[in-house]
C-alpha cells in the first residue's frame, strides 16, 4: 500500500482510539451552547447571558438548572455560562437544542475527534515539512491528548476544537493559494471566538495574504447582519457587555495560562483547584494591552521579512502562542492551534528535548498530583506558562532556512 493509504488507516485507528479512550465526559462547555439554544427557542433571552455582573465567573444562569433537568442533562453536571456571540445561540435553537443529549453527545465526540486529527494533518500541510504524515499524525495526537492542551477540550466537548480547525484551515488554504476559502475560514473562526481576529497582524504583513481579506470581511459582515436579524440588537448589547466584563476580570483556575493570571493571580488563590476571580488590577490590564499591541507590531515586522518557510513554520506558530497568552481568559486549550505544529520539533535533538519538557510540564495526570502537593495552584499556571515559553523558544531555534515549495502528495 502507498503512504497515502497507510496514513488514512492510521487516522482511522487514531479516531477509534479517541472514541474508546476519551469519551466526551460531561461536555460542560458544549452544553453552554446547547442550553443557550434552548433558552433562545423558548424566548427566555434574559437567561442566555444571564444578569450583568461586576466580574466574570463560571456560574451559569440560575434558570439553566431546571432547563438542564428538563432536557435530560445530568443535574450533577457543572454548567458553564454562555460567552459566545448571539448567532450561535440562535443557530443552536434550531439545530443542536432540538436533539436529545443522549443522541447528540456521541455525534459531538465523533466530530470533535475527527476535527482534532484533521487539524494536526492540516498543520502538516501548512508547514510542508519533509516528515512523513504517517509519523506526524500519531506523534501530534499522542502529545496533545496526553497533555492538558488536547485532553481538556476533547473531554469537555469544547468549541475551541472547531475554532482551532478553522484557524489552521485558513492557514492551509492561504498557503495553497485558495484565498477566498482562507478568508471564509478565518471569518467563521472569528464568529465563534473573537481572538482569531488577531491573526490579521501577520496576514496584513504579507502582500499575497491581502487577497484573503475581501472574503474575510464579506463573510464576517454577512454573519454579523444575519446574527442581528436572528437575535436582535439587545442580545448583542448583552454580548458586548459580557466581553467587557471578561476583559476586566482575572479568573484563576489551574488550567488558565495567560498574562493576567500569571501576574495578577497570586493574591486571589486560597488553595489549588479552587476557582478564584477578581477585577484585574488597572496597571496589569493596561500592561497586558500594551504588550499585546507591541507583540502584534513585532509579529508584523518579522512576518514581513521572513521567508515563506520561516513564516509558516516559526512566525505563525509563535504568534499563535503569543496572541493567546495576551488574550483575556485564555485557557490551556486556546494553545491547541499552536501545538498542532509541535511535531516540527522532532527535526532536531534539541527540539525533541523541548517536546519532552512540554509533555512533562503539562502531562494531564500531573495536574491532580501537583494540585494536592503544591502550596499554591499558581505552580500549575507557572508550569503551563513555562511550557509555552519552551515551545516558542524551540520554534525560533528550529526556524527553517529552506524547505519544500510544493504541496505534499
Amino acid at each position: 500500500m502507498t503512504e497515502k493509504y497507510w496514513t488514512w488507516i492510521i487516522a482511522l485507528v487514531l479516531w477509534f482510539a479517541l472514541q474508546l479512550v476519551l469519551k466526551i465526559g460531561g461536555a460542560n462547555d458544549f452544553f453552554a451552547v446547547y442550553l443557550a439554544g434552548k433558552s433562545f427557542s423558548i424566548g427566555d433571552f434574559a437567561s442566555i447571558y444571564g444578569p450583568a455582573t461586576e466580574m466574570f465567573n463560571l456560574d451559569a444562569p440560575a434558570a439553566w438548572t431546571a432547563l438542564a433537568i428538563e432536557s435530560g442533562i445530568d443535574p450533577e453536571l457543572s454548567l458553564y455560562p454562555y460567552i459566545y456571540p448571539p448567532f450561535w445561540a440562535a443557530f443552536s435553537a434550531v439545530t443542536l437544542s432540538q436533539l436529545h443529549p443522549d443522541l447528540l453527545l456521541p455525534i459531538v465526540s465523533g466530530v470533535n475527534a475527527a476535527l482534532f486529527i484533521a487539524t494536526i494533518a492540516l498543520a502538516w500541510r501548512v508547514t510542508r515539512t519533509r516528515q512523513s504524515l504517517a509519523i506526524w499524525l500519531p506523534v501530534g495526537v499522542l502529545v496533545l491528548v496526553g497533555t492538558t492542551y488536547g485532553y481538556v477540550p476533547l473531554r469537555q466537548g469544547q468549541w475551541q476544537i472547531l475554532t482551532t480547525f478553522l484557524m489552521v484551515l485558513s492557514l492551509e488554504r492561504t498557503r495553497a493559494g485558495a484565498h477566498h476559502q482562507a478568508g471564509i475560514a478565518l471569518a467563521l473562526a472569528t464568529s465563534i471566538k473573537l481572538y482569531p481576529l488577531l491573526l490579521l497582524a501577520v496576514w496584513l504583513a504579507r502582500r499575497d495574504h491581502w487577497r484573503n481579506l475581501p472574503a474575510f470581511a464579506t463573510t464576517l459582515i454577512a454573519l454579523c447582519v444575519l446574527s442581528v436579524a436572528m437575535a436582535g440588537a439587545d442580545l448583542h448589547l448583552q454580548f458586548i457587555d459580557r466581553v467587557a466584563t471578561v476583559s476586566g476580570t482575572t479568573l484563576y483556575t489551574f488550567l488558565t495560562y495567560n498574562f493576567t493570571v500569571l501576574v495578577d493571580g497570586w493574591s486571589i488563590i486560597e488553595r489549588p483547584g479552587e476557582i478564584s476571580v477578581k477585577i484585574t488590577t488597572p496597571w496589569v490590564s493596561a500592561l497586558n494591552k500594551v504588550l499585546l499591541l507591541a507583540s502584534a507590531a513585532a509579529a508584523f515586522w518579522v512576518a514581513r521579512r521572513a521567508s515563506t518557510d520561516q513564516y509558516y513554520c516559526a512566525v505563525v506558530p509563535i504568534w499563535l502562542v503569543i496572541m493567546s497568552f495576551f488574550s483575556p481568559l485564555s485557557w490551556c486549550y486556546h494553545y491547541l492551534t499552536a501545538l498542532a505544529f509541535a511535531p516540527l520539533l522532532l527535526q532536531s535533538r534539541a527540539g525533541i528535548a523541548g517536546y519532552m519538557a512540554i509533555f512533562v510540564l503539562t502531562f494531564r495526570n500531573n495536574v491532580p498530583v501537583i494540585a494536592n502537593l503544591a502550596p499554591t495552584g499558581m505552580v500549575l499556571v507557572c508550569t503551563g506558562s513555562l511550557s509555552l515559553l519552551i515551545l516558542v523558544a524551540m520554534f525560533y531555534a528550529l526556524r527553517p532556512q529552506n524547505g519544500r515549495t510544493t504541496l505534499p502528495e
